[in-house]
């Protein structure tokens, strides 16, 4: 009986201390992925492919991707219903948003009568970017390329309640072993040894 209990201790003490471990592991990689990007803000990365942007990052840091449109571990997704999350999961700097033919429309008003309407595809049909911050409500931060006709990186921002159509998935980087060699040659600049 004691030998069970003291078992059972043991493994809460490993499993908190991996979840310990895991959420380290989870803010340096958003937090170098992010880097990244806000380092080459106004630069083209690659061939300036909206991907491009997330797949050098992922590559150099040996983050899991699929090769196509996956950037990591689904963590949340929504439509012009809104925004759905993962359970237990939270938006950070550093996640990743793929946009599939997504369509906004907006209106702002003046305080002078004059209204100005506009709107926005993400996705023909996908797009991706990161996700530099998030309000809590429905405001995002983005960092991306190939978006309004600029193939370099470029800070936007999404009120996804303007979302009409289309959908999207984020994902957050994740690793599944440790690069020491990566880990010492990127400093959000990707260095060449």
């Amino acid at each position: 009986m004691k030998f069970n209990r003291i078992v059972t201790i043991m493994m809460v003490i490993v499993f908190q201390y991996s979840m310990f471990l895991y959420a380290e592991e989870v803010e340096y990689l958003n937090n170098q992925m992010l880097a990244f990007a806000n380092e080459n803000k106004g630069k083209q990365i690659g061939r300036g492919e909206c991907w491009d942007l997330a797949a050098e990052p992922s590559n150099k840091l040996g983050a899991s991707w699929d090769g196509h449109f996956g950037f990591g571990k689904k963590i949340g997704s929504g439509n012009s219903s809104g925004l759905k999350m993962e359970s237990g999961a939270v938006l950070l700097p550093g996640d990743i948003i793929q946009f599939t033919s997504v369509q906004t429309a907006w209106v702002k008003n003046f305080p002078d009568g004059g209204i100005m309407r506009g709107w926005e595809t993400l996705g023909m049909p996908h797009h991706t970017a990161f996700i530099s911050n998030y309000d809590g409500k429905s405001l995002l931060t983005l960092l991306h390329q190939n978006v309004s006709g600029k193939r370099y990186i470029v800070e936007t921002s999404l009120d996804l309640s303007n979302i009409k159509s289309g959908a999207y998935i984020i994902y957050r980087p994740f690793r599944l072993k440790k690069s020491p060699e990566a880990d010492k040659s990127f400093d959000g600049k990707l260095k060449k040894k």
